[in-house]
């Protein structure tokens, strides 16, 4: 049988719980942006973190609604059982955070043990949306004024959450986390929650306070503590993480929160090569001749290259690699989706300012795929780095035939592109050749130095059908300063030619029999339970 429901409360009550449900509304989402972003660190793509954090919070809600039918402890006093909710709310989310700093902290920043990132993950989310799912119908009984006929209010209750919602995943993702950062923002949604929760107490009728009152008011006072005490797990976790990467000696030089992502610059003090790029909590790159190869190799494979196009500008190496290659200056153009990667160029390089602002550097940010549909210029060379893993969410955007079939119909002639391949599963790192040589029949396959991965490298025409292709591109790689700024690589000749590992008859065979990536089809964007 039903529970009963109360008489009617008066309009002021009735107005402020609605209120009280928009604010709900638009915490609970904002909660949900914030989320995500904190559980990149340790579930790795957002494509699972958001996943998981949406099971969470939806099995959270379910279960804390079907918790307020089955204990109708809200019965003859929703107001104050609302506040006590909205309070908890708070409480939760400020011990959801502490209990995240608190496990990244000891599994150096999530990168010992998965399941404590998983653990995390529930502790942060789980009890917070029960209490939502709880606090929904205690809310709406508070603006009933027909026990008879309640749908017409719990219809504007649902209507003024939902925009409460939509206004909330705005704000936070658009609004709060470039201005204030993530933590900030979950601090002020607690405060908010809090004040909410105070303001419904205060209206709610004497009868219904009774022995809530003490209680409400002890969490209240409790969580102002917390607030002043909870500081960034964010920072925390990527502090331990740096200090995984980088030793004691790790530096976290900023952080740059953003809409597309937290970008973090780190070092070591003891060794001025051990460099690091953090976006949204993975290593996006390091120090290294990869990504100065990266710009040459395609470059002297190039015949006169005037115009370049880096997309995925990282440390900007690759960048600073192509302004020092000898011969004319060549005209280049970088992008990138996330905008902090320019500001971090001067943590990693000395000369980043003097680069930057030369005539011929143009840096952009934008999504690289949607800047070559608006750019029509061609280019002759346009190298991609992806941001690793391969699987990382959006990266199979530049993988995909289509993406590489644009870049093709970019570049001149005689122009060429370069994909970078990290490391990964073989089943994937094939999909992608196998993509790339459908593309570009006459593409070469080249190895680095000292990192694991593959340089891809296509065009318009074939290379590297003879041995005095080779010795052509070793010798201009071999008369390149810049190659050896951190290492002695282009004095060797015979290491420059082991580069060189397949022309297109011997890619084509390798990859024969392979599927392809697509738009349709992004295959490597889902690692996991795959038949």
């Amino acid at each position: 049988m039903p529970p009963a429901v109360p008489a009617a409360y008066p309009p002021r009550i009735r107005y402020c719980s609605r209120i009280a449900i928009f604010i709900s509304g638009f915490t609970a989402l904002a909660y949900e942006v914030l989320w995500t972003r904190l559980l990149l660190l340790p579930l790795k793509t957002s494509i699972y973190a958001f996943s998981f954090m949406l099971v969470l919070f939806l099995m959270g809600i379910a279960f804390g609604s079907w918790l307020s039918m089955r204990f109708n402890v809200s019965a003859g006093r929703p107001v104050a059982v609302f506040a006590l909710l909205e309070v908890l709310i708070g409480l939760m989310t400020l011990v959801g955070m502490l209990a995240f700093s608190f496990l990244g902290k000891a599994t150096a920043g999530f990168t010992t043990d998965f399941y404590a990132g998983l653990i995390s993950s529930i502790v942060m989310v789980l009890p917070v949306a029960v209490a939502f799912g709880w606090q929904f119908p205690v809310a709406v009984r508070c603006c009933i004024t027909d026990g008879c006929a309640p749908g017409k209010e719990t219809g504007w209750a649902y209507s003024v959450n939902t925009l409460g919602a939509i206004l909330g995943s705005i704000a936070a993702g658009f609004l709060l986390i470039p201005i204030v950062g993530t933590a900030r923002t979950m601090v002020f949604l607690a405060v908010l929650n809090v004040v909410i929760g105070i303001i419904l107490l205060w209206l709610s009728p004497r009868r219904e306070r009774g022995k809530l009152f003490p209680v409400i008011s002890f969490l209240a006072a409790s969580i102002v503590v917390m607030a002043f005490q909870v500081g960034d797990p964010y920072r925390y976790v990527m502090n331990e993480r740096a200090r995984q990467y980088l030793g004691t000696s790790a530096q976290v030089y900023a952080f740059y929160e953003g809409v597309a992502g937290t970008t973090v610059p780190a070092g070591s003090s003891q060794n001025p090569l051990a460099r690091h790029l953090f976006v949204n909590g993975h290593g996006m790159t390091v120090l290294s001749s990869e990504t100065k190869l990266m710009a040459h190799l395609p470059l002297a494979l190039a015949e006169e290259p005037r115009r370049m196009l880096v997309v995925c500008f990282g440390m900007g190496t690759t960048l600073r690699s192509a302004s020092k290659y000898p011969g004319a200056q060549i005209d280049i153009d970088a992008v990138d989706i996330v905008p902090h990667v320019y500001r971090c160029f001067g943590y990693f390089h000395n000369d980043a300012d003097r680069i930057a602002a030369q005539p011929n550097i143009h840096l952009y940010t934008a999504d690289g795929r949607n800047f070559l549909l608006v750019h029509k210029e061609l280019y002759d060379v346009i190298t991609i780095d992806p941001a690793p893993p391969i699987h990382s969410a959006g990266t199979v955007n530049l993988y995909t035939r289509e993406f590489l079939e644009l870049c093709k119909s970019r570049i001149t002639e005689t122009g060429l592109v370069c994909l970078w391949l990290p490391p990964g599963p073989m089943t994937e790192l094939m999909m992608i050749m196998r993509t790339f040589m459908n593309v570009f029949p006459g593409a070469s396959l080249w190895g680095g130095f000292d990192l694991p991965g593959f340089y891809l490298i296509g065009g318009h025409q074939s290379f590297g059908q003879t041995e005095e292709d080779i010795k052509r591109v070793v010798k201009r790689l071999s008369e390149i300063p810049d190659l050896s700024e951190w290492r002695g690589y282009y004095k060797n000749e015979n290491m420059l030619k082991k580069l060189y590992l397949l022309g297109p008859d011997d890619f084509s065979k390798l990859v024969q029999n392979v599927s392809e990536v697509t738009d349709d089809h992004p295959y490597t964007e889902f690692p996991l339970w795959r038949g």
